[in-house]
């Protein structure tokens, strides 16, 4: 068995049944004091730049540079934390039937 298959299997992300491989977990995420995030983070964003080649009209791709009040920004940001635990109430219980990389970035450009 190559190495990878040994580290899906070992990790749950593939289980195997009656010798056949199956999907296990449904969501990979990692918390933000591994030691691996900031690769994890770049892999994905790598992702979604090659998924810009294929233009698929179910991707969607968004891109902006914003000046903004501070209260505002908070306002945004908590926003958005909530979108994200939307998403995971939505994935984790839903059948794997395709597969979706899903990013957020939300960051101060000019740190004061």
């Amino acid at each position: 068995m190559n190495q990878v298959l040994l580290f899906l299997l070992q990790s749950g992300i593939v289980k195997e049944e009656r010798g056949k491989l199956l999907p296990g977990l449904t969501s990979v995420h990692l918390n933000r004091e591994s030691p691996l995030i900031r690769q994890h983070h770049t892999n994905w964003r790598v992702a979604a730049i090659q998924s810009l080649v294929t233009n698929s009209k179910s991707d969607v791709h968004y891109s902006t540079v914003s000046t903004l009040s501070k209260a505002d920004a908070e306002k945004l940001r908590a926003e958005m934390v909530s979108l994200i635990e939307k998403y995971v109430e939505v994935v984790k219980p839903s059948q794997e039937e395709v597969m979706y990389g899903f990013n957020l970035d939300f960051y101060n450009l000019v740190k004061f």
